[in-house]
């Protein structure tokens, strides 16, 4: 889910000027503390064959500077397409006024290696509900605020067999000292219902990873909590 030097195969979604890298295991150090860089927080079922993920997050409130983004989500690898299958909201900050503000409902949505941009309306405090199946009938991602039942999705009819299903949050590109955006002050995120193939993703063994980005940009993952849940804090 990072800098893929342990893996020949990288993820991305490039949209508006902006990058995500691709959801797998963080290279061994890539650790808040070491001086490897890692650009993902979250837990990845890297062995599974995965037919599906799904993941919940509460919308923390956060404030910002210019430039400033973060894109918390998931994401699957397509060995049929050889591309990956990822779903993001962007925690970006624009201009209002003289100062800059939290701005909730861009999205970011890739199947297949094509990339949608649909705009959903959120708040801090809603649950937003990220769902990817994968399977001969093709590929479905879809993104839901389970507040107020309003919901993008893309999809695919190209068969996909899916693996290193996982979920966290995601560095954007941007001018922070490795070349992602500096990080929103967020404090935390709080991550449930976590499932690969319908079952804990806890159940999987799955591979952990802390966002490292200079001392400024630092994101911590937590222990999984009832196979499911966990949370990612800020510093």
């Amino acid at each position: 889910m990072v800098n893929h030097s342990v893996l020949a195969r990288v993820g991305f979604v490039i949209t508006a000027s902006l990058l995500l890298a691709g959801l797998v295991a963080a290279p061994a150090g890539a650790t808040a503390g070491k001086t490897k860089k890692s650009f993902f927080a979250g837990y990845s079922a890297t062995s599974a064959t995965a037919t599906s993920v799904q993941a919940t997050i509460t919308l923390p409130t956060y404030t910002c500077k210019k430039g400033e983004n973060l894109g918390p989500g998931i994401g699957a690898f397509d060995t049929t397409q050889n591309a990956w299958n990822q779903e993001f909201i962007y925690m970006a900050c624009v201009k209002s006024g003289k100062k800059y503000v939290e701005s909730y409902g861009g999205t970011a949505i890739e199947v297949d290696g094509l990339y949608t941009n649909p705009p959903l309306a959120m708040s801090a405090g809603d649950s937003i509900q990220f769902t990817t199946t994968c399977g001969g009938s093709g590929t479905v991602s879809t993104i839901e605020d389970l507040n107020t039942t309003q919901s993008v999705s893309h999809s695919s009819l190209n068969p996909s067999s899916c693996t290193d299903a996982g979920a966290g949050d995601l560095g954007i590109t941007g001018k922070g000292p490795g070349g992602q955006s500096n990080l929103p002050k967020f404090g935390a995120i709080d991550y449930s219902n976590v499932t690969v193939n319908g079952s804990p993703i806890g159940s999987f063994t799955p591979d952990s990873s802390n966002y490292f980005e200079g001392k400024k940009n630092v994101i911590t993952t937590g222990a999984i909590s009832g196979g499911t849940d966990f949370v990612t804090t800020q510093g």
